[in-house]
């Protein structure tokens, strides 16, 4: 699984190995991301945190927020 991260202008990019069926919040949690805070989107649609993995996708991650 690849997920993009675009974050101010840029993109980040983050691999993980997830078994088949996992959660993408438990899929983000493996490379150090947490979905509260974040849009996720498959192509240009939004998907649900807890939507199972299904096989190597690739989702771009965009954080709502920033520290400060």
């Amino acid at each position: 699984m690849t997920f993009r991260i675009a974050r101010a202008g840029r993109t980040e990019e983050r691999r993980a190995e997830v078994a088949f069926g996992t959660t993408v919040r438990k899929a983000l949690r493996a490379v150090d991301l947490y979905g509260e805070g974040c849009a996720v989107l498959e192509g240009d649609r939004p998907i649900p945190l807890d939507r199972a993995v299904e096989g190597d996708v690739e989702l771009t991650v965009v954080p709502t927020f920033s520290g400060g």
